[in-house]
Formats: C-alpha cells, structure tokens, sequence
C-alpha cells in the first residue's frame, strides 16, 4: 500500500511556530493547483519524534488529528509535511 498520493498542492511559505513542552509547528501557505487558490495551513507536532499526536489545523479553524502519522516519517519536520503532501523528497544529486 502507497503512503503517498499525486501532490495536488504547491508550497509558497513556511514559518515555523515555537511551541511548549517539545511541541512546535509550521504555518504553510499553499497554493492548489486545480483551483489556483491558496490556503492557510498549520501542522503542530513533537520534537521527540512521531507516533505521536500530530494536529492538523485548517483555515477557519478547523482541526484534526492526523491518523498513523508515521506513515510520513519516524521524525516531524518539513520532510514529515513534504510527505504527507506527497511531494518529491528524494535529496538532488550533483551531476
């Protein structure tokens, strides 16, 4: 079974959030490609690695807890958001 899905979004701007108690974020702002619209999204996850409760939080405030987080990774970042997006995350290899 795959984990990851054609990537139908585009990434335009991170920041990162400082949280408490190991927790911290990313604020992304993404651009969709089918409706050329963007959005507002925040990931909140753990600095000790996952499984571990990640939050998912939508535009309008809408949240949700990301089932088997560690389908994307063992670690939360921006690899862990890349992969979850299903976008390219294989390191380029100098020619």
């Amino acid at each position: 079974m795959s984990t990851t899905r054609p990537a139908s979004v585009q990434i335009l701007r991170w920041t990162r959030m400082v949280g408490v108690g190991g927790q911290f974020g990313f604020r992304l702002t993404l651009l969709h490609e089918r409706s050329h619209k963007t959005s507002t999204v925040e990931f909140i996850g753990s600095a000790y690695g996952v499984p571990g409760p990640i939050l998912m939080r939508l535009q309008g405030g809408i949240q949700t807890w990301v089932d088997f987080p560690e389908r994307f990774g063992d670690t939360f970042g921006r690899e862990w958001i890349r992969r979850f997006y299903g976008l390219d995350t294989t390191p380029e290899v100098s020619a």
